[in-house]
């Protein structure tokens, strides 16, 4: 076996279908890469999450658009200046500490309001997926950005992302980060 393959290994990436200690299926699971022909899955078991801040943030979640062109020049749309700008002030009002440095995990929740005609036994259900119109990479793009120099330094630390989107009676935006912690001499 190459000294690759085996520092892979010892490192917390398993071979693809094989299951130890940490299961390669599950939440274990991170990515999955290929070396010299061989696959393997990348597991959380060399990783320690700790919780940094959390918060839920009181506004309709809004997408990242592309840029917008006209009369000459490209702009951002106004409705999405503003929402970056509460979204920088409810970072420098909600989080006090230093920036973050390091290999970050970010949650989201976006929660939609439920529309006029869902019926009354849906509005009553909570958590309920949320299928239709904005795509979660976009709506991703500007918690994350906007977090820039407020919450971490730079948006490349951020190695974990889990989105969800659902419907609720209350609309916003449930967000946890942790700190990624490594295992010394472990890839993550």
């Amino acid at each position: 076996m190459s000294t690759l393959k085996v520092l892979l290994e010892e490192n917390g990436f398993q071979r693809l279908g094989k299951t130890t200690k940490g299961s390669t299926t599950g939440s274990n699971l991170v990515g999955l890469i290929r070396i010299h022909g061989m696959n393997y899955n990348i597991v959380k078991d060399s990783c320690t999450f700790q919780l940094q801040y959390s918060t839920i943030v009181t506004h309709r979640p809004l997408p990242k658009q592309s840029t917008r062109f006209g009369g000459g020049h490209s702009y951002t749309p106004k409705k999405l200046q503003q929402y970056t700008a509460f979204l920088q002030g409810w970072w420098t009002n909600t989080y006090k500490k230093p920036l973050l440095l390091g290999p970050i995990k970010i949650q989201l929740c976006y929660c939609f309001n439920f529309n006029k005609d869902d019926d009354n036994l849906r509005k009553q259900l909570a958590n309920i997926l949320h299928v239709k119109k904005v795509d979660v990479d976009n709506l991703g793009k500007n918690i994350t950005d906007s977090m820039e120099g407020y919450i971490f330094r730079n948006d490349k630390q951020i190695c974990f992302l889990e989105c969800c989107k659902v419907r609720r009676v209350e609309e916003g935006i449930g967000i946890q980060i942790y700190s990624v912690l490594q295992e010394f001499g472990k890839f993550c």
